[in-house]
């Protein structure tokens, strides 16, 4: 007999399956296909969802770390299957969009690109490069009463996590990557499926292998082994990043999230060492978004008032951050940093992911540092 949130969830489906105005979306969903015929490589584009809008720096900031929350919050039901407040959490927050077309003759969407249901197939088209190519008999579900914010500015969402109906998977070369552009960037980032994802540039290049999380095997899960501030071995507990028995602990790599988010037990050393070490004037926190260290950033800044952020891997591989990448800027003079605490499992944010190219592959993750603008 399905459990009361089983039937819940399913119901929601349902309803959202046959109710206007239309979304479309491509799931991560734990029934296989039984084909795979759609070899594909091809490069697109994204845009943040906040590019086209006139806000400052500050509501930017404060636009993305509320969708962030809400989608920590979210992953936090999806680790639990606490129903007590499922019903207070609303899919559908990212941070990228990119465009496709379905159908032929085409219909054109915008939707949300995440890598972290009434079923049909059809085919997609993509923007690849000045021209398009399409993708057949790609299985995908239409939603007409869609909740959550991220819905406002797409048509839906792209799954591109490690589950068999997700995007990548439905094809025969199932790898993609990206290369995030900064956040005051004038120019879109970029997305790769196939045989193009593996054209990476040159630069310091870190491959980890990937973590089976049995509860969340759609995540693309890592497991660091510690952290260090410049030369400076942040004092972490060893297995404070592995994943557990119960489905929480491991760090997952998400674009949909801005911030970087650290277990409990990682937050308060990583982010005391590296406050001791900015040689910035402080301000005040801005408590209303979260954040608990803030400095004035000058308009030009040299490596020695800011540190580097290190993650290790096992293997010697080092996953080194920039101010850049831990740093966000919420006003033309004030900086803060871009890190959170959480009790069940890190994750990799897109501040940090700035200026990688990202490479996914189903056994294994790349950075390879890179200047996004103009890829």
């Amino acid at each position: 007999m399905a459990s009361p949130l089983s039937s819940l969830l399913l119901t929601l489906v349902v309803v959202c399956a046959f109710a206007a105005p239309m979304f479309c979306t491509i799931l991560n969903s734990s029934v296989a296909r039984d084909r795979k015929n759609n070899k594909v490589g091809f490069r697109t584009t994204l845009e943040h969802v906040d590019s086209s809008k006139n806000l400052t720096r500050f509501e930017r900031a404060k636009h993305a770390i509320e969708r962030g929350n809400r989608r920590i919050k979210r992953f936090k039901v999806m680790i639990t299957g606490n129903s007590n407040i499922a019903t207070s959490v609303s899919p559908g927050n990212g941070e990228y969009l990119m465009a496709l077309e379905i159908g032929t003759p085409a219909n054109s969407y915008s939707a949300i690109m995440d890598t972290g249901r009434y079923m049909a197939s059809e085919t997609f088209t993509f923007k690849n490069a000045g021209s398009h190519v399409s993708v057949p008999n790609i299985a995908f579900g239409c939603g007409l009463i869609n909740l959550g914010q991220g819905f406002q500015q797409g048509g839906g969402l792209v799954g591109m996590g490690r589950g068999p109906l997700s995007l990548p998977s439905q094809t025969d070369d199932p790898k993609f990557s990206y290369c995030l552009t900064s956040r005051d960037s004038s120019e879109d980032s970029i997305l790769l499926f196939g045989s193009a994802a593996e054209n990476m540039p040159n630069g310091k290049t870190t491959t980890i292998s990937l973590a089976n999380s049995p509860f969340q095997p759609s995540f693309y899960t890592i497991e660091p082994i510690g952290m260090s501030v410049d030369a400076y071995q942040v004092p972490i507990p060893l297995n404070a990043f592995g994943v557990n028995f119960n489905g929480t602990g491991g760090m997952i790599v998400d674009s949909g999230t801005t911030l970087l988010i650290l277990i409990e037990a990682a937050y308060d050393p990583v982010t005391s060492s590296l406050d001791q070490r900015i040689q910035l004037p402080k301000v005040d926190p801005f408590f209303n978004l979260g954040l608990e260290y803030c400095y004035e950033m000058p308009s030009s800044m040299s490596s020695d008032q800011l540190p580097k952020l290190v993650i290790h891997f096992n293997g010697s591989n080092d996953l080194e951050l920039y101010w850049e990448n831990y740093i966000i800027q919420v006003s033309d003079v004030v900086g803060c940093l871009a890190m959170a605490s959480s009790s069940q499992l890190s994750t990799l944010g897109n501040i940090a992911q700035q200026n990688y190219y990202v490479l996914f592959t189903p056994s294994t993750v790349t950075f390879v540092q890179a200047r996004c603008e103009g890829l």
